[in-house]
């Protein structure tokens, strides 16, 4: 979204494959919890961007919003976010 608001273009649909995922010795916890997770189904997860920001470069994550904030919510306590290592 970010990229095409910088070119002037209306963003696509976001489709993600992973082909190359590099999972690494000390992220085997966290990549089983992953798998073994119920999809988190009946929510809209919407992305803004605040308009007000022509630049690429002044984007913050302030100016993104999910808009829905009960869906959030909902994600959030279904799903937590998990920590990982950094893989080098």
């Amino acid at each position: 979204m970010m990229v095409a608001k910088e070119v002037n273009l209306e963003p696509g649909v976001f489709t993600w494959k992973p082909i190359n995922v590099q999972l690494y010795d000390r992220h085997i916890s966290q990549a089983i919890e992953i798998l073994n997770r119920n999809p988190v189904n009946d929510v809209d997860a919407t992305i803004k961007i605040n308009n007000n920001v022509s630049s690429f470069d002044d984007i913050t994550a302030s100016d993104i919003e999910i808009l829905s904030e009960k869906d959030k919510i909902k994600i959030k306590t279904i799903n937590p976010q998990l920590s990982f290592q950094l893989g080098i």
